[in-house]
């Protein structure tokens, strides 16, 4: 049989099953405050992805961590809107597949952030 300690570690704790907490010991659920970004995180970002993380935030709310990965996203969908305002014409071969290289791989960095986040929309 493991302690109950273990236990609470673990997040495996249920007092229907190992019985009531000690004294002693106290579960303190996270404190869930909105996460805002702050001025010093947006001046950094491109105005696209300021307006991203602008309009995520006005539709959801995120903890400390979600708030971390959109801060990355909203750098990547300003990172992705420089290079794609890069005009091809007129470059060398080499020059364009560097572009393309570049909006590749922060496509699939903003891919993953998204994916991370786990975004869900509501229906009704």
């Amino acid at each position: 049989m493991k302690p109950i300690a273990h236990h609470l570690h673990a997040g495996s704790y249920r007092a229907d099953r190992h019985g009531p907490l000690p004294a002693n010991v106290l579960q303190m659920p996270p404190a869930h405050q909105p996460w805002a970004p702050s001025e010093d995180d947006l001046a950094v970002i491109g105005p696209a992805g300021r307006e991203f993380i602008e309009q995520m935030v006005g539709t959801y709310d995120f903890t400390l961590i979600e708030g971390t990965l959109l801060r990355e996203a909203g750098q990547a969908v300003a990172a992705l809107a420089a290079v794609r305002a890069v005009p091809r014409a007129g470059r060398s071969l080499r020059e364009v597949a560097t572009l393309e290289r570049l909006e590749l791989a922060w496509s699939k960095q903003l891919v993953g952030l998204l994916g991370a986040l786990k975004v869900q929309h509501e229906t009704s």
